[in-house]
C-alpha cells in the first residue's frame, strides 16, 4: 500500500487536472448531456468509498497478512469501489451520445 498510494494520488489528480480541462472547453455539451449527472455521482461515490475506507477499515490492514481473507467490509469497498469506477468510465464515453 504505501507504494501503490502515492501512484493513486498522482493518477487521481490527472484525473482532476484533464476532466477539468475537457469540462473547461466544452462545458454546454457536457452539461447537457444525460450521462454528466451520473458520472458526477459516481465520482462522488468513488471518493465518499475511498475515504470510509480509509478511515475505517482500511486501518487494520497490518493485521490482514496473517488473514485468508480480508475482511468483509473491504471486500464490500473493493467491489464498490469497482464498480463506481466502471460506471464513471461508462458515463465518460456515454457522454457525447445522450
Amino acid at each position: 500500500m504505501r507504494h501503490l498510494l502515492p501512484v493513486c494520488y498522482v493518477g487521481f489528480i490527472t484525473a482532476v487536472i484533464t476532466g477539468l480541462a475537457l469540462l473547461s472547453a466544452q462545458a454546454t455539451m457536457i452539461a447537457a448531456s444525460g450521462a454528466a449527472p451520473w458520472k458526477l455521482g459516481l465520482l462522488c461515490a468513488a471518493g465518499a468509498n475511498a475515504a470510509a475506507f480509509h478511515l475505517g477499515t482500511g486501518r487494520g490492514m497490518a493485521q490482514w497478512g496473517e488473514a485468508s481473507m480480508p475482511p468483509f467490509f473491504a471486500r464490500v469497498a473493493a467491489l464498490l469501489s469497482i464498480s463506481a469506477w466502471t460506471g464513471v468510465v461508462l458515463a465518460g464515453q456515454m457522454l457525447p451520445y445522450t
